[in-house]
């Protein structure tokens, strides 16, 4: 009977020591928890622009016009990997990987601080960005 009081005895302060080691490790967690600064919205535009270097010249595909990109660009990622880019259509927002494809359509081909490239049918479309 004894042997029971005293196992009773370790688990109960085993218990306790453990609730205290979770209580302190939360409070912890609490006093170095991230601090989120306020930011304001990217504000950018975006002009579209159709390749005409030498090397579009001689196609004949046809030539895109600017009503036909009809998304617009919320955001993007640019760096040397995994580079993406929002885009929005009657209010739904897409995201692009580099080298994903947009409806089928466009392919995202690089995305840079100056400059987004969409890829159509062998077809280069250029999309500068402009930081207000």
């Amino acid at each position: 009977m004894e042997i029971l009081n005293l196992l009773k005895k370790i688990v109960f302060y085993l218990l306790i020591l453990l609730v205290t080691v979770l209580v302190f490790y939360q409070l912890y967690l609490i006093i170095n928890a991230p601090k989120f600064k306020k930011s304001t919205p990217l504000n950018m535009s975006a002009t579209v622009i159709n390749d005409l270097s030498q090397n579009n010249l001689n196609q004949n595909a046809t030539q895109l016009s600017d009503d036909e990109f009809s998304y617009t660009i919320v955001g993007y990622r640019a760096g040397k990997k995994n580079s993406s880019v929002v885009l929005r259509k009657n209010n739904v927002d897409y995201v692009v990987q580099q080298g994903e494809l947009i409806d089928n359509t466009y392919r995202l081909i690089s995305v840079s601080t100056d400059e987004i490239v969409f890829d159509r049918a062998g077809q280069k479309r250029y999309i500068k960005i402009e930081s207000r």
